[in-house]
């Protein structure tokens, strides 16, 4: 969660974080009213051994991706949500660290794989 002007804008995990415990997307967002006055709780062994094992396995499945398929990786820059809609347009087969927005919800997608379908991108979507 961040302030964009005055608008709070939510990525999918603060959604997931609320589905869970509401209380900690109230938390979350005192903390960015009142920044420094909550102190989060150091990483735990178990939780930088679960972040490791989470960014390996997806190095391994983008190295899979490709092997096989045409893939576009998108930086994680200003321009990131136009990279990923120019992607996305040119029919990419797998879109690596898309940006995706609809506020109040901004997040990034670890892969988005393009299937058979019609939409506004032509025949997949």
């Amino acid at each position: 969660m961040y302030k964009n002007g005055s608008d709070y804008i939510y990525s999918p995990s603060d959604l997931n974080a609320f589905l869970e415990n509401e209380s900690v997307t109230w938390l979350d967002r005192y903390n960015l009213e009142f920044p420094g006055k909550l102190i989060r709780d150091n990483p735990t062994e178990e939780d930088e051994l679960v972040f490791k094992s989470g960014e390996e396995h997806e190095a391994r499945i983008l190295d899979v991706f490709r092997s096989e398929m045409d893939v576009a990786v998108i930086d994680r820059s200003e321009a990131a949500f136009h990279k990923t809609i120019a992607a996305m347009r040119e029919g990419r087969q797998v879109i690596y660290q898309a940006r995706l927005e609809l506020e109040p919800f901004a997040g990034w997608s670890d892969f988005l794989i393009r299937i058979p379908g019609n939409s506004e991108f032509g025949n997949w979507q």
